[in-house]
């Protein structure tokens, strides 16, 4: 008979090859566009300018300037399905608000109509101050309750405020708002006083709404224990400071920039493979054996771009060695992207083929960027050649093409 461990784990992969089929024929079977508004193969600068273009213009704008447009102060409209329909007013996450504010913020920083997204990111940021900010005792809740505004879960957690940090520090730099720097700054102030960890480095990622420790070692949000360090959220907290050090260039900031780049380019990167390590102890242990070891292809490429802005926010030379972005990038290309059809997938033990072949699409997104980032620093044509191609595959299987004109109607419910 069976025990209840190996019954649990023919359980989960059992629930992994499902979910394997599923992605499987979601994104690799889908029939060819009829017509992708774009010509193939992309292989300039100029080519590639130009599906960017017309994908933001035709598929993506169009959908998110009309269909997620915040809604009479109950915050930006994120619940759609895949046609594209609201589906109601659900909890509103300090993650996916401040998200979206930044990317209003950063179109009108550089968007052709920066009147109308400075008009979309202003109602963002007056909800992360005014329904997710915890007035009581300091903060961003994880989620609120539409129209009520109360809390529906009131822990604080640090990949929130670096989320929030984030958007408040572009939309600031964008608009000049002052209101939105002070707010930055507030943030900034959380970050330090309850998240750093000034014993082992990094931060402490999660509290009770009065900031009391989390003593139930059960995984919670992100689907780790309480005291997890994740190298996910450390990425987004040293992305969040290199924009915020543009905004506020203090000593502090700059400090804990540094602090970061090290933490993330020596002790978050395993010494057998080019890759990094995922979950860590509080003293920055890994937590990782020849069993549980995954490597998260999107992660190595995604920090690639994030240290070498972090570098060039600082402005001396402050980069990890470029031989290590070579080699996740490497690691990540050598098993973790789909040579026959295109894209990336999700994850592997390092060393060897995927095992989570889904191809998600922040992945595809870091890959653009990690790839640009290192061909503009090294002119080496494998790079351009892997931004191009993974340009194609989200050109022909990512695109909406053919349900992009129903985002061009008025939001549900709209005049």
């Amino acid at each position: 008979m069976r025990d209840f461990k190996t019954n649990l784990a023919l359980l989960g992969a059992a629930v992994r090859r499902r979910q394997e089929r599923w992605f499987y024929r979601h994104t690799m079977h889908l029939p060819a566009s009829p017509a992708t508004e774009v010509a193939l193969p992309i292989t300039t600068p100029a080519a590639a300018l130009a599906a960017i273009e017309r994908i933001l213009a035709r598929a993506f704008l169009p959908f998110w300037t009309t269909k997620c447009a915040p809604d009479a102060g109950e915050g930006y409209r994120l619940n759609h399905d895949i046609l594209g329909r609201w589906m109601g007013r659900r909890p509103q996450r300090t993650v996916a608000q401040a998200r979206t504010l930044w990317f209003f913020a950063m179109m009108a920083s550089s968007g052709d109509d920066p009147a109308r997204d400075r008009a979309l990111a202003q109602p963002g940021a007056d909800f992360l101050l005014h329904r997710l900010w915890d007035h009581r005792y300091g903060g961003l809740f994880w989620e609120v309750r539409p129209r009520s505004g109360l809390p529906s879960d009131s822990r604080k957690h640090l990949f929130a405020h670096a989320f929030a940090l984030f958007a408040l520090s572009e939309y600031a730099l964008a608009s000049g708002d002052g209101v939105a720097a002070r707010a930055a700054d507030a943030t900034f102030e959380v970050m330090e006083t309850r998240f750093h960890d000034p014993a082992d480095g990094g931060y402490r990622e999660v509290f009770h709404e009065d900031w009391r420790e989390i003593a139930d070692d059960r995984p919670g949000l992100l689907g780790v224990a309480p005291d997890i360090k994740l190298r996910n959220t450390h990425m987004h907290v040293l992305e969040a400071l290199s924009v915020y050090y543009s905004l506020r260039p203090d000593a502090l900031v700059r400090q804990r920039l540094l602090e970061l780049l090290n933490i993330l380019a020596v002790v978050a990167i395993r010494p057998d493979f080019p890759t990094g390590s995922e979950e860590h102890r509080r003293n920055w242990q890994p937590l990782y054996d020849d069993q549980s070891a995954v490597s998260s292809y999107g992660h190595d490429l995604e920090y690639i771009h994030v240290a070498l802005q972090a570098a060039d926010a600082l402005g001396d030379g402050q980069a990890p060695p470029l031989e290590l972005f070579a080699g996740l990038f490497d690691h990540a290309v050598s098993y973790g992207y789909d040579h026959e059809r295109g894209g990336f997938f999700a994850t592997g033990r390092p060393g060897t083929s995927a095992s989570d072949c889904s191809k998600i699409w922040w992945v595809q997104a870091e890959t653009l960027l990690a790839a640009l980032v290192m061909f503009r620093r090294t002119g080496e044509s494998r790079y351009w050649h892997l931004f191009c191609r993974t340009l194609e595959w989200i050109v022909c299987w990512q695109t909406d093409w053919e349900r992009r004109s129903r985002f061009l109607r008025p939001p549900d419910g709209a005049a």
